[in-house]
């Protein structure tokens, strides 16, 4: 690697010498492997400029690709492209220089080379997927797939190019993992980099240990002097570049943006130079509010009042977002974590304005002289440390432009009635302050609530370290309160809960880095709470609540907190995940007293018009069922606990079904605390009325003609009311409520319901119903039996193709596999795409066991299905059938279809059913046989069976030697049947109606 000073004092000269360093020999051959020089880095002067060199050098290499000139010829010569010369045909230029991840950068790699959009798409799949896994923004690796078709598309351009890369992270980066080919031995291809970038001074030490590592691929450094620069009075134009590059990305008006970052670059190093071991700017977590407080940054037309003041922290914030700086690393004499806990601290005060000021005295907290700020009427900017003094008369009262107040280890001192300030000038004191930061305060009554009552304009308030706080009605009225922090302390609250409710509708980040006392947190109504980090040892905390919140992931992998037993996370629709605390070390419940999600309505609403059930203590409602894997931490509560879980998919205007359904789980105890009871409701708000759910349903059919109204008796009424569903199993008195609601993040028209496998396993009741898009039903993350299902009703799903998938289900084992072992009602209607309910499609077993508690079977409105459940001749299955009712499926073949694998285990070739009593079958012109192998079916205690519009069927089951069942049916159909013996048919009675088809005209159409 070579490493070379070069001559250059402007942004014009660097950007000639970067270019004559691309440039290929005259002979336009590749570099040696010796001598090879692709991957170029610039370093800048001293970090300053670099971004602005690299965007100039792409510029040119751009406008000289389009044959456009970038600037005016040398009088009497003509210009000569800089790409013509150095023979580029592709420009990438890839600005990661605000850096989010490796997935964010590969995404821009994507755009760069116009990828088609099913490879852009993988990337949004990715992401939401991420999301749902709780996975942060800075973890996302990029993905092969998406490098590969990059590398791909690259190569079929078939032409030499230059990547020009801001790399906004800590380490060098190998582009050839993202697909662009720039390491290959004999490669023409070039890569100019760098990592600083908008004033992002990154140290020159960091840089060279991340260039000094054996897998750098990084040929030439290359830098400039800033010292040299300086000399010349050339810095200043290296400056006004890089603030015209921070401007270009600002699209806002009102102010100078160019200026506004020059400005704010200058104040910034100047507080890092009069920084010492004394005094701590702490610009990481502060710099913002330097620029604004101290009026760096400056509204053009010089507004005034509450607008002006919204329009300032806007303008800031994005001028904060552009310009990353590296403060933490610029200033070798801020005082490390240890210096900062020292016992002795020295008293001052100090402002960027007005410098640093030691406090005389001999104790550990002196006062302050009065009168020390009277005359500082442009201080905007404050810190005062070690100090002692009295809220009712502080010695900072008439400093009406202060906007931002530091107190380090300040002390509340006592005051006699005389030195009681007036409540006015106590209040044009605070009233527009922006920035309270309380630091280690000794007492409790340090922050007095009258006096937080004046700051109605207070934007951050910060108090760190170790300190007993007493915060009863501290923040009413705070509505522009934006971010709250109780950091790197063990804070004792001197109250049970922090309730911080909508008056501080503002409110986006919140940070409490432990405490003592704490019971409970509520953050209600905050809308725009989007960062909420909690993290350290909670001893005393029990209830969380952030309903209406706009977090994204909810993470509390960092807490200790062995008594947590309550979380309500009511209307929180951009919800993704749950990160648990470890189970281990007690540093959480086992199993949460009571939990309540709900992503799928707004605050002070309820879906779909309901109230969550008073008798569930867990209450669940998602869209999207990939929320609901957050909850495989806390699995074990759905073993001997109760809960309600829901998922409901909204619609859009132009799309108004979606699917729904609903499930719930009691365990195989049946103690009262042994009670399991899981509800999974799919559900679309608008379609579910009261009836949905009702079991004592009667459908009445009836076929009417227009003769009918002559009464002329050539037309047939048959009239027949099928059976009603039987009602789900009773819910507990007590248990869980859940509610979980989430935005459906795939496209409705292939949507499908993937439950986790703990719920799978312990749902009773499962209802889906009234879904337009919805393709498979409730399909498991893992191996699932349902075992605990009792009762299933799938009804108005247009699009299901399936109900119960079974791919993850083995069979083989010694002992066998039971499916669907408690399934007592299986209800499904009107699935006009379903082509089965389930299929038995794992490696079969001798001993394997499904659909054995099964009672009714009903089956109506699904004119595709060929058959109804798959299984193979070796299993045991549908012992307990007591009905069997299938009306209008025109394609069904075969209700049951059997696998044969050989001796199968039913008696003498049939299929025994010993319970079956009643089978009604109207409108199957299709149907052959209800099982599939064997000579017939075989059903002893069968009482009646109905058939109409069964053209194909052939078999009637065969029943008891001593019974006597009525067939109703047609004449036609009882003549056509086949039977086994001539014995069968004298176990049937047939009935015949008159009127079974509409008679024919004796006479021609024509007479």
């Amino acid at each position: 690697m070579r490493t070379e000073l070069i001559k250059a004092d402007t942004i014009d000269e660097a950007t000639k010498r970067i270019l004559k360093e691309l440039k290929e020999d005259a002979a336009g051959t590749a570099s040696s492997s010796s001598s090879r020089r692709n991957v170029i880095y610039f370093d800048g002067w001293d970090g300053l400029g670099a971004s602005a060199v690299l965007r100039e050098v792409g510029r040119r290499l751009t406008a000289a690709a389009s044959e456009e000139e970038p600037e005016p010829a040398p009088a009497g010569r003509r210009r000569v492209p800089a790409a013509a010369v150095l023979e580029f045909a592709h420009i990438f230029h890839i600005d990661c220089s605000k850096w989010e991840s490796r997935r964010a950068m590969q995404r821009i790699i994507a755009e760069q080379v116009k990828l088609p959009a099913p490879v852009m798409d993988k990337l949004d799949t990715e992401d939401e997927a991420d999301d749902f896994q709780g996975l942060a923004n800075g973890s996302r690796a990029e993905i092969q797939g998406v490098s590969e078709a990059i590398s791909q598309h690259i190569r079929k351009l078939n032409r030499r190019f230059v990547v020009i890369f801001h790399n906004g992270s800590n380490e060098e980066i190998d582009l050839d993992s993202f697909g662009i080919p720039v390491s290959a031995r004999y490669s023409r291809n070039k890569v100019l980099w760098s990592f600083q970038g908008r004033f992002r001074l990154y140290p020159r030490m960091k840089v060279d240990m991340a260039l000094k590592g054996s897998s750098t691929t990084t040929d030439v450094v290359l830098s400039a002097s800033a010292a040299a620069a300086a000399s010349k009075g050339d810095l200043s134009d290296i400056l006004s570049h890089e603030a015209a590059e921070v401007a270009s990305q600002i699209n806002i008006g009102g102010i100078d943006w160019s200026a506004a970052a020059t400005n704010c670059f200058l104040y910034t190093m100047n507080l890092c130079g009069i920084g010492s071991r004394l005094v701590d700017y702490d610009l990481v977590n502060h710099g913002c509010n330097y620029w604004t407080c101290d009026g760096i940054v400056q509204l053009q037309q010089g507004d005034v009042g509450t607008d002006g003041d919204e329009s300032l922290w806007l303008f800031s914030d994005a001028l904060q977002r552009e310009m990353r700086l590296d403060t933490d690393y610029q200033n070798p004499y801020v005082p490390s974590p240890v210096v900062k806990h020292f016992p002795e601290r020295i008293s001052y005060w100090s402002s960027p304005i007005y410098g640093f000021t030691l406090i005389p005295g001999h104790h550990q907290y002196r006062c302050i002289p009065k009168g020390m700020f009277q005359q500082l009427d442009k201080l905007h900017v404050l810190k005062i440390s070690a100090c002692e003094f009295s809220f009712t008369s502080p010695p900072f009262l008439y400093c009406n432009n202060l906007r931002f107040l530091w107190l380090d280890h300040c002390k509340q001192g006592s005051s006699s009635t005389d030195e009681v300030a007036d409540e006015e000038d106590l209040r044009r004191c605070f009233q527009r302050m922006w920035v309270l930061d309380v630091r280690y305060p000794p007492t409790s009554d340090f922050l007095p609530a009258r006096m937080m009552d004046f700051m109605t304009q207070l934007r951050e308030l910060n108090v760190v370290g170790d300190s007993y706080l007493g915060l009863d009605h501290l923040f009413s009225g705070m509505d522009k309160l934006e971010l709250l922090e109780f950091s790197r302390n063990r804070a004792i609250f001197m109250m049970d809960s922090l309730s911080v409710e909508s008056s501080c509708s503002s409110l986006e980040t919140v940070i409490i880095d432990g405490s003592f006392g704490l019971h409970g947190i509520s953050l209600t109504g905050c809308a725009k709470l989007k960062n909420l980090f909690l993290s350290g040892s909670f001893p005393d905390l029990w209830s969380l609540d952030i309903t209406g919140a706009a977090v994204k992931t909810l993470d509390l992998n960092a807490v200790t907190a062995p008594q947590f037993g309550r979380l309500v996370l009511i209307g929180c629709g951009k919800l993704c995940a749950i990160l648990w605390p470890p189970a281990a070390a007690a540093r959480r419940e086992r199993y949460m007293a009571h939990l309540r999600i709900d992503t799928t309505q707004k605050v002070g609403t309820t879906a779909g018009g309901r109230s969550a059930p008073a008798e569930f203590d867990w209450h669940i409602s998602v869209r999207d069922t990939r929320l609901l894997g957050s909850l495989e931490p806390i699995k074990d509560y759905f073993d001997s606990y109760c809960a309600h879980v829901e998922i409901s998919t909204v619609s859009s205007p132009a799309h108004p079904g979606v699917p729904a359904a609903t499930a719930i789980a009691t365990n195989k105890g049946g103690t009262e605390n042994g009670r399991q009871q899981m509800e999974v409701n799919l559900q679309h708000q608008q379609l579910l009325k009261d009836n949905a759910l009702n079991p004592y349903v009667a459908v009445t059919l009836k076929y009417t003609s227009m003769q009918q109204q002559d009464k002329e008796g050539d037309y047939d009424v048959w009239e027949e009311t099928m059976c009603a569903c039987p009602p789900p199993p009773c819910v507990p008195s007590q248990g869980c409520y859940v509610h979980i609601e989430d935005q459906m993040g795939t496209t409705l028209q292939n949507a499908s319901i993937t439950v986790p496998g703990f719920i799978c396993e312990s749902a009773k009741i499962l209802h889906v119903h009234d879904s337009l898009f919805i393709t498979s039903g409730a399909e498991s993350s893992g191996a699932t039996t349902w075992n605990q299902l009792e009762w299933c009703r799938v009804e108005r799903c247009p699009k299901l193709k399936c109900v119960f998938t079974s791919e993850k289900i083995r069979g083989g084992s010694e002992i066998g596999v039971d499916v669907f072992k408690k399934l007592r009602t299986l209800w499904a209607s009107h699935l006009l795409n379903a082509r089965y309910i389930w299929n038995w499609c794992a490696v079969f077993g001798f001993e394997d066991r499904a659909f054995t508690d099964l009672t009714l079977l009903h089956l109506s409105h699904c004119p595709r299905m060929t058959y109804v459940v798959s299984l193979h001749d070796a299993m045991r299955a549908l012992e307990s059938l007591e009905t069997l009712e299938i009306m209008w499926c025109g394609d069904l073949s075969v209700v049951f279809g059997f696998s044969e694998i050989g001796d199968y285990w039913s008696h003498g070739g049939r299929w025994h059913f010993p319970k079956l009593k009643r089978i009604h079958l109207h409108e199957l012109p299709k149907l052959q046989r209800i099982c599939s192998i064997g000579s017939n079916m075989y059903a002893p205690n069968l009482e009646t069976i109905k058939i109409r519009g069964c053209w194909s069927f052939k078999r009637l089951p065969i029943i008891g030697d001593n019974k006597v069942v009525e067939c109703d049916c047609e004449k036609e159909l009882w003549d056509r049947m086949e039977w086994d013996s001539f014995v069968q048919p004298k176990h049937y009675k047939p009935l015949h109606s008159r009127y079974y088809k509409k008679t024919m005209l004796r006479t021609s159409v024509l007479r």
